[in-house]
């Protein structure tokens, strides 16, 4: 699946997201969760016309809609939704996912979970993931993470049982990484710049430990 959240700007406080207007869709509720194998609580519902919360100053009022022709823009504070996800904490990694909404008012299956970092954004920045990667039986089957942006210097540790397998690309292809306990290796790359995660376990859930640096901002 392609990128569905673009992050236009991250600052303290703020979160400023772009969503493609799609045909026969009236707009995307938002779900967040604290880790990618975290429960997500849904927070807002983004009209096709785009949305401010609350606490957001009103200099950026004016930025919803406008200027970006077909795209559903959502300015918002973490902590105007906190009680009702309470992953989104200003400070903490978060993730991000949408379901699109239906003219009769049922939404789609949720897409691809969206890592966001807390400020400040900066090139050659560390990004750290670890959790359980579940069970599938082909790439199809895969949990996707979509990245901050182009990172690389990247090391995949499999600290589970199961044996795993990563691609960066929705046809593949797909590296097996091994469990640490057995082979005592990690995959690792330090020149290939990757935006997104397919991984699964193979025959079982397995723990994952991944690394990698930012290659760059686009968020200021």
């Amino acid at each position: 699946m392609s990128r569905s959240i673009s992050v236009y700007r991250r600052k303290d406080n703020l979160v400023d997201l772009l969503v493609r207007n799609r045909a026969g869709k009236t707009g995307f509720r938002f779900g967040a969760a604290s880790n990618f194998d975290a429960a997500f609580s849904t927070f807002a519902v983004v009209p096709s016309y785009g949305l401010k919360s609350p606490s957001v100053p009103e200099i950026y009022a004016g930025s919803v809609g406008g200027q970006f022709r077909d795209q559903a823009r959502f300015i918002f504070n973490p902590a105007d939704y906190v009680a009702t996800a309470p992953a989104l904490v200003d400070i903490n990694p978060f993730f991000l996912r949408i379901e699109a909404r239906n003219p009769n008012g049922t939404f789609d299956t949720p897409e691809a979970m969206h890592l966001i970092l807390p400020p400040p954004i900066e090139p050659r920045r560390a990004v750290n993931l670890r959790g359980t990667i579940p069970a599938g039986v082909s790439l199809a089957n895969s949990l996707e993470i979509q990245l901050p942006g182009q990172c690389n210097d990247f090391s995949i540790m499999n600290d589970g049982t199961s044996n795993m397998f990563v691609a960066f690309h929705p046809t593949g292809g797909e590296y097996q990484v091994f469990p640490v306990s057995g082979e005592f290796t990690t995959f690792e790359q330090y020149l290939t710049a990757i935006s997104q995660i397919f991984a699964r376990g193979a025959g079982g859930t397995t723990t994952v430990s991944m690394n990698f640096t930012l290659k760059n901002d686009s968020t200021v």
